[in-house]
């Protein structure tokens, strides 16, 4: 087994023979094993081992033997114990999620602050088999179909996926290796040990060879999915109008007359946490009448006239003040003040996000907020007052932009600036003006490093919340 353990690392590039591997061990056959070869090779390693506390004395007699174990082949051990259950009471998700985090977390951890250039995990060919299944269950589409990586994007390599469980239990008995038994493993309360207790044990019937034949498919798979997915993102490209960082749109007809509407929205959205529930109504929704949204985790997806949107939810804002010596805002958005003579200046641009203003006509302290129904503000140009509403509906503005929409207002609750859009006539440059006020306003968030790096920028003003004034809507 060592020859098969050597090649499969050389073919798959997965250890860097100066630099030590940490190998994460639970006590079990299989991260025995995977230690047990490591030192047999000669290969540098230490050993990480993350005690969950959810089995009481088993729990630390498996960390006692960990100890043993590093003692006995004089590496490094990292040893920590975790109160599992009051984090994942804490972050509301299931044990077994919370597990899986704090372990990575642990390991991410030492990798870095250690120098150890991966994270070896005793997943085998049985473990394979049975995520595959579980993707398949669990409508994960194509990709769940490859199963685990040989090597993962945060440093994870899985030395062992050449082995079956078999092979890895007759190394147990050749080399007389002792590890430990969790004897929650025989207990079918999670999906994984029902799929490996009672399905497996049932398609071995069929074919006693099914381990071999999932593994040997998700190769074949794995070969054609790369070039699937070179075709899908193809054809997202041509798709997806990247409007800017944040927003990603897509045209609905463009999106129907592929005739895949449904597969492309799968791998657009797939990867931002939308399931194939989700995708099923997102899909029934692009006929329908604009406005619908669909929120999930930290993304929105909003269908608007012509298009669909994804955007990151954004936090709403409290209220916050403008005195009138500010020269800059930074959080929670990026506003810029400069004073010049009339003379020195030039108003001539088209940039939206860039308003002039007379400085004699701005009674401070300015607020600047989100729009809210019953606003309105009389337009540059324009002698009637109008809604704010609807000057976003005459300007087409699109849905999934009027929810971070911001308004700027004096003193008085005159709104004297729909942000990024259009200055009131009240506070316009005129023949009369002396003074000019160049307000730039940037989408940009958490700008404190560009500031830190600009001492042009370093003048900057605190944020003061203030009370929300709410007035009569206009009928």
């Amino acid at each position: 087994m060592e020859t098969q353990f050597l090649k499969y690392i050389a073919e798959n590039n997965l250890i860097s023979t100066d630099q030590p591997t940490l190998i994460a061990i639970s006590g079990g056959a299989d991260s025995v094993v995977l230690a047990h070869l490591f030192h047999r090779c000669k290969l540098p390693f230490a050993l990480v081992h993350c005690n969950f506390s959810l089995r009481g004395e088993h729990s630390d007699g498996d960390e006692l033997f960990v100890r043993k174990l590093a003692k006995k082949y004089r590496c490094r051990l990292f040893a920590e114990r975790f109160d599992t259950k009051d984090f994942a009471a804490l972050r509301k998700i299931s044990i077994e999620m919370a597990a899986r985090e704090l372990r990575y977390f642990l390991f991410d951890k030492i990798r870095t602050e250690c120098g150890y250039h991966a994270i070896a995990t005793a997943h085998h060919q049985d473990d394979n088999a049975e995520t595959i299944l579980l993707n398949l269950i669990r409508g994960t589409g194509l990709k769940g179909l490859l199963g685990i990586k040989k090597k993962s994007e945060n440093h994870i390599i899985r030395p062992l996926l050449f082995a079956n469980k078999a092979m890895i239990m007759a190394y147990v008995e050749k080399h007389k290796l002792s590890y430990r038994t969790d004897a929650s493993n025989f207990e079918s309360i999670y999906k994984r040990n029902k799929l490996r207790n009672e399905v497996f044990p049932l398609l071995k019937e069929m074919n006693p060879s099914v381990v071999k034949t999932i593994n040997d498919n998700a190769s074949r798979i794995t070969e054609s999915y790369s070039f699937y997915q070179l075709s899908i993102q193809k054809e997202l490209i041509k798709l997806i109008d990247k409007e800017n960082s944040t927003f990603h749109a897509i045209n609905i007809e463009a999106l129907q007359q592929t005739g895949y509407a449904r597969l492309f929205l799968f791998e657009w959205l797939q990867p931002y946490g939308f399931n194939e529930s989700d995708i099923d109504d997102i899909n029934e929704a692009l006929d329908s009448q604009s406005g619908k949204q669909f929120i999930v985790g930290d993304y929105i997806l909003v269908k608007d006239r012509d298009t669909i949107v994804l955007s990151p939810k954004e936090a709403i804002i409290e209220p916050f003040t403008i005195e009138e010596d500010t020269n800059i805002q930074i959080n929670p958005i990026f506003l810029d003040f400069v004073r010049s003579r009339k003379k020195n200046i030039d108003l001539k641009h088209d940039d939206n996000n860039i308003a002039f203003v007379d400085a004699a006509l701005l009674l401070y302290p300015l607020t600047v907020r989100h729009w809210e129904d019953g606003d309105y503000f009389i337009p540059l140009g324009m002698t009637q007052r109008k809604k704010v509403s609807d000057f976003l509906i005459d300007n087409k503005v699109p849905l999934y932009t009027k929810k971070q929409t911001f308004v700027m207002i004096d003193r008085n609750d005159t709104i004297i600036w729909v942000i990024g859009m259009r200055i009131a006539d009240s506070v316009k440059v005129s023949d009369k003006t002396k003074t000019i006020i160049k307000i730039e306003y940037s989408k940009r968030r958490n700008c404190l490093e560009e500031i830190a790096n600009n001492n042009s920028l370093k003048n900057k003003l605190i944020v003061i919340p203030v009370e929300r004034k709410r007035k009569d809507a206009v009928q």
